[in-house]
């Protein structure tokens, strides 16, 4: 009869001691996940500034270009001006 529980004991104390490991296994998991959250967020915060930026820099690209094709016009206007004065 010792022989069982002395076995069963044995038993017991492995199942405690494979328990012990997944459980400080999971503390690693959830704490690593807490982790990857945290950085996930960020890299989120930093998309979206990254976007502000891009948009801002699209308007100010669309502005420039706004601003060539505007002065090239008045150029030509300027010019065709100046010829017309030359013919009279």
């Amino acid at each position: 009869m010792s022989v069982s529980v002395s076995g069963s004991n044995d038993h017991l104390k492995k199942y405690e001691e494979e328990n012990n490991k997944l459980e400080e296994e999971k503390k690693k998991l959830v704490e690593e996940k807490k982790k990857l959250e945290e950085e996930k967020k960020k890299l989120d915060e930093e998309k979206k500034t990254l976007a502000i930026e891009v948009m801002g820099a699209n308007e100010r690209e669309k502005m420039l270009r706004q601003l060539i094709v505007l002065s090239w016009g008045c150029f030509i206007v300027v010019i065709g001006m100046c010829l017309g004065m030359g013919k009279k």
